[in-house]
């Protein structure tokens, strides 16, 4: 007995709409995956705020004058911690009240003090998951003992690295 026509149509539709609905699910997918990158890994970040600080290095100009690399300092100072993003805040109003005029924080960073006294070999991180997500990075050289740990925490979805800032020294007058 032959099928009322409605039926047979309805069974040769299901799989183009199947294969109608696995298409959508790709492209959707695709789109997906071409959104952005996820953020950087401790490691990775690590490597950039090592790589700009060095960028930054402090030298000469050809009056004499102190030269640092002004972007690779701003975007050092975005990877840090927020907490070290204040306290260098709260250093540049400082400098500003008692040598007069206008300091950035991120001209606060001296590059000399926040690199490695090694060359870096590798990169190894681990991440504990407890909240607030901490990782600490663990940098190697090619020298027995040429070795730092350096200590990050997830901020906002990104990783940053908390650095110790030295207490001002007391002004008296």
């Amino acid at each position: 007995m032959r099928q009322p026509t409605a039926q047979r149509d309805g069974q040769r539709s299901a799989p183009r709409r199947l294969a109608l609905r696995v298409a959508l699910l790709l492209v959707v997918l695709l789109f997906g995956a071409c959104g952005e990158d996820p953020p950087p890994g401790p490691a990775a970040t690590v490597q950039t705020f090592l790589r700009l600080m060095d960028e930054s290095s402090i030298r000469s100009g050809p009056s004499g004058e102190v030269l640092a690399d002004e972007a690779a300092l701003q975007e050092a100072f975005a990877l840090l911690s927020h907490n070290t993003q204040t306290q260098l805040r709260e250093r540049a109003d400082l400098a500003a009240s008692l040598a007069g005029g206008e300091y950035d924080a991120w001209n606060i960073l001296i590059p000399g003090r926040f690199r490695l006294r090694f060359e870096p070999v590798t990169f190894d991180e681990v991440i504990q998951e407890e909240r607030p997500r901490r990782a600490t990075v663990s940098v190697r050289g090619r020298a027995p003992g040429e070795q730092a740990d350096i200590p990050l925490v997830e901020e906002d979805g990104q990783w940053r690295i908390p650095l110790e800032i030295p207490p001002a020294a007391e002004t008296t007058f």
